[in-house]
């Protein structure tokens, strides 16, 4: 396929294939949008539509030069259940099912995936994605420590996917919200929440050589940063310049520089991450004064009590000779303390507290003993040709972090995120090492396609919601992944890995997907929530919890020695690491747990109950738990079944559900 430039927004020259993941015969580096082919949809495989969208007329070149055909669209029924768990998590409803298959509107999909987008359940589902790569959790490994405060960042994230906040917005909190001015209240606790993302590391709180704890706390930070948001292994270069990519340990300080200007740990003992107060509104803030002024006084008058004998309880031996009736015990003074305490609590954050300008020098080895030049702060100079801007000396250069990050003229951030996009929505990105752009990286199957949806993505104000929008409307989503259908055979023989996206890409659910729809289907789902965090307040450590809500699987409690057993045979998250595409591997336990676990039998049992009295039940429980009717002879299999003597007809219906949920249609995305 040839292609030529159009425009070109900067162009970078680099050492060593940097970034060869971009493809051997394009520039390595820089936003450019590309002239789009000439390509069409062949009329008799899709529709009868030319493809309209950039997207797919690139798509359908590089099929046409690899001599490939492309699948037809997939039926009205998988195509709904496609765009219920992409988007939102969940499978569709049979109402909602039987609805997009009677749609003669113009084109239903579209008409859903608004419908989809707008729903609260999509920023729960696209929330988890991002909380994978964040290394989002609950608590710390060491002790089992609760982290108290976690769940405001996890609702921060899904209320910013729900109001498709702009991707440079979103960055730009996580990495500076707390030194930006706000306009309104809810703008400035929302950049104090969105700094969270710097705390949820697994830190090694005990460490008693404090300056090391500091200086792993600042490596695992900057390997957040640099995978999330660059793809870019950049802390191999702590202690060494970078093997393979032109990060020179000079660069990884200066960046190392502008974090140490945070203070996310207090130190003692054993060390504790930092809590921040939330602002609130002038009358809470009076409130929480006046609460604070009274719990001052009363400390003091049961300090003045207990000085004159009086102990709790209502002891006579201990009260004066001649009290006062009018004056409170020390167990009245101790109930009203507990409550005025209580009333000058103020919501609080897990987020660090700024410092200011601090500079760390080289460290030969990493060793802070061995401190080999001083560096300003600054960042990684490889990836972007005009200066880094000065830091303010005011702050730690957080906000100049941010503004480098997503600069127009960063080549890196937003073809990282539409990447990732892609990848959440297809199931493999264009470059499949979603978090590795390096030279260790995967090459891009469409490098022009990538970079022309990167620069339009910016140019569409970087809203998320809008590009997954033109994904799930392509014909490229659209097709059937079939492989009874012979052009699906055909590409699979041709092209098994799928790399020019001729077919769907048929792929096993995440773990969040199955437990959800389980309980979907059973009729126990509680979507409501939890308010607010998802665990007791008073729990001292995570160790042998175990969550019994019926909440969606994001509003667990992600617990690192106590993950949810409903999720961990799945390949759930490593909370531990930077997870931007997870493992999917086949193993005994997913089959075990499918066959024998309470939790998939008490299900079942629901679920068969609540198509038990349907005109239909057969029909209604294929169609809730598998999104399709059942064919002739799984209706025939299931009647027989149904009808066998030996099994009580509630017991057979509940049986036929479990099979259903084991099954590798309830399993797997078609």
């Amino acid at each position: 396929m040839s292609v030529r430039w159009v425009r070109c927004l900067t162009a970078v020259a680099l050492s060593a294939g940097l970034l060869q993941s971009c493809g051997a015969d394009a520039v390595p580096i820089g936003h450019w949008a590309y002239q789009v082919p000439r390509a069409t949809c062949p009329p008799d495989l899709v529709n009868a539509t030319p493809c309209q969208d950039s997207l797919d007329r690139f798509l359908m070149a590089r099929l046409e030069a690899e001599g490939l055909r492309p699948a037809p669209e997939a039926d009205r029924a998988t195509l709904c259940r496609r765009l219920y768990v992409v988007l939102t998590g969940l499978p569709p409803d049979p109402g909602a099912l039987e609805a997009f298959e009677e749609d003669d509107s113009p084109d239903p999909v579209a008409t859903l995936t608004d419908r989809l987008l707008a729903s609260p359940r999509f920023g729960e589902r696209w929330g988890r994605h991002w909380l994978d790569v964040v290394r989002y959790a609950d608590s710390v490994t060491l002790r089992g420590f609760p982290f108290r405060q976690a769940w405001r960042y996890r609702d921060y994230v899904i209320a910013s996917w729900n109001a498709d906040r702009p991707f440079d917005a979103f960055v730009r909190e996580q990495v500076a919200g707390d030194l930006y001015p706000a306009e309104t209240l809810e703008d400035r606790r929302r950049g104090r929440v969105a700094t969270t993302f710097w705390m949820l590391g697994d830190t090694n709180l005990e460490e008693q050589d404090k300056r090391q704890l500091e200086l792993d706390v600042l490596d695992e930070q900057l390997d957040v940063l640099s995978k999330a948001f660059l793809a870019q292994t950049i802390t191999c270069a702590r202690c060494h310049d970078h093997k393979f990519d032109p990060v020179p340990a000079r660069d990884y300080h200066a960046l190392a520089g502008i974090l140490s200007g945070m203070r996310p740990l207090v130190h003692a003992n054993v060390s504790e991450w930092t809590e921040q107060p939330l602002p609130g509104t002038p009358a809470e803030e009076e409130a929480w004064a006046a609460a604070a002024q009274e719990v001052k006084r009363l400390e003091a008058a049961l300090k003045d009590a207990r000085s004159r004998g009086g102990a709790p309880g209502p002891s006579a031996n201990d009260l004066p000779e001649d009290p006062d009736p009018h004056e409170p015990s020390v167990s009245d003074l101790e109930t009203a303390l507990a409550l005025a305490r209580a009333g000058a609590r103020r919501p609080l954050a897990m987020t660090p507290a700024d410092i200011g300008a601090t500079n760390l020098p080289v460290l030969r080895r990493g060793n802070w003993r061995q401190p080999v030049e001083a560096v300003p702060r600054g960042v990684w100079t490889a990836a972007f040709e005009t200066p880094f801007p000065e830091c303010d000396p005011s702050d730690s250069g957080r906000r100049s972090l941010a503004a480098w990050l997503v600069d127009p003229e960063n080549p890196l951030t937003a073809r990282v995120w539409v990447n990732r996009i892609w990848h959440w929505v297809f199931g493999k990105g264009l470059v499949p090492s979603v978090d590795n752009f390096g030279t260790t990286g995967d090459h891009p199957s469409h490098p022009e396609l990538l970079d022309t949806l990167a620069v339009e993505f910016m140019s569409d104000g970087w809203s998320s919601k809008r590009l997954i929008r033109r994904l799930v409307t392509s014909h490229a989503f659209r097709r059937s992944g079939d492989p009874a259908d012979p052009a699906v055979a055909a590409s699979l023989r041709a092209d098994p890995g799928n790399r020019w996206l001729g077919r769907w890409q048929v792929r096993r659910v995440e773990a969040e997907v199955l437990r959800d729809s389980m309980l979907a289907v059973a009729g126990k789902l509680d979507l409501a929530g939890p308010p607010g965090s998802s665990f007791p307040e008073g729990l001292a450590a995570d160790y042998g919890y175990v969550a019994t809500e019926a909440w969606r699987s994001v509003y667990l409690p992600m617990f690192r020695n106590a993950l949810p057993e409903s999720l961990t045979a799945f390949d759930l998250a490593d909370p531990g690491r930077v997870t931007g595409a997870r493992e999917r591997a086949i193993v005994a336990p997913q089959a075990l747990f499918l066959l024998n676990h309470p939790f998939v039998l008490e299900q079942a049992a629901a679920a068969a109950e609540h198509v038990r009295e349907a005109a239909d039940p057969v029909g209604r429980l294929w169609r809730a738990l598998l999104g399709r009717p059942p064919s002739p002879g799984e209706r025939d299999t299931a009647s027989a079944f149904l009808h066998r003597e030996d099994l009580p007809p509630e017991m057979a219906l509940a049986e036929l559900a479990h099979a259903l949920m084991g099954s590798v249609d309830f399993r797997n995305l078609h």
